[in-house]
């Protein structure tokens, strides 16, 4: 899953990138009865970085809001589970 929106400002173009994982807990190792307690994105210099997760289906949302065109990025995310 993933989107891509484009938009211009007075100050120049901006692009919102965003991806989607289902299956977090699985992807990551962490055991299925567990919970999840804290989902924080690591700021990256030069773009705005942010995390949502979806306790119900178990998804996370990371995006970025970056000026111009779309570079490679890698996002970093730390995740805390009782």
């Amino acid at each position: 899953m993933r989107s891509i929106m484009t938009f211009q400002t007075s100050a120049g173009n901006y692009v919102l990138y965003e991806k989607g994982i289902n299956n977090l807990k699985q992807k990551l190792g962490i055991p299925q009865n567990s919970t999840i307690v804290s989902v924080m994105s690591m700021q990256s210099y030069g773009y705005l970085e942010y995390i949502t997760y979806d306790e119900t289906d178990d998804s996370v949302f990371v995006g970025f809001l970056i000026y111009s065109t779309i570079q490679d990025r890698v996002a970093s995310v730390l995740v805390k589970y009782i």
